[in-house]
């Protein structure tokens, strides 16, 4: 994937169910499996009635300027990127009952296991890529896919 084109490339692949996210950055992943909630609906439910998220799993909120995590029960780490998805705003950690605070403009939240930020080394600025996990999983078979 052209690091240089990753608005066009990320604005498509964000529309699919499963994505694998990447920070092109630091040379990192994120989420192997990230599953995208792009309405109403799955934004509302997110995480909520979840024991725990698996390292490697992430959940994208797509438009989403604020996270909370009333009746959660487990504390995440929220990424925030802008529309071409470089990162705006980080918050590891974050615990049970506790809200991000909002951030004005046109954006996503990715959720993460707690400690996913660290373990990435991802710091504001960074650029992220989603690519669809079906891709990314044919690419493997065939040896294209990235590390």
């Amino acid at each position: 994937m052209n690091a240089t084109q990753p608005h066009a490339e990320s604005e498509r692949n964000v529309r699919h169910a499963s994505v694998r996210i990447d920070n092109t950055s630091q040379g990192t992943a994120l989420a192997i499996e990230a599953r995208v909630a792009g309405t109403a609906w799955t934004r509302l439910v997110g995480l909520l009635g979840r024991s725990l998220l698996p390292p490697g799993e992430a959940l994208v909120l797509e438009p989403c300027r604020a996270v909370h995590t009333a009746f959660m029960r487990f504390a995440i780490d929220v990424v925030f990127v802008d529309r071409r998805y470089r990162i705006v705003k980080l918050a590891p950690a974050l615990k049970p009952f506790r809200m991000s605070g909002r951030l004005l403009g046109d954006l996503a939240a990715i959720e993460l296991p707690s400690g996913a930020i660290a373990e990435s080394r991802s710091a504001v600025g960074d650029q992220l890529v989603l690519t669809p996990s079906h891709l990314h999983a044919a690419g493997a078979a065939t040896g294209d896919a990235a590390a």
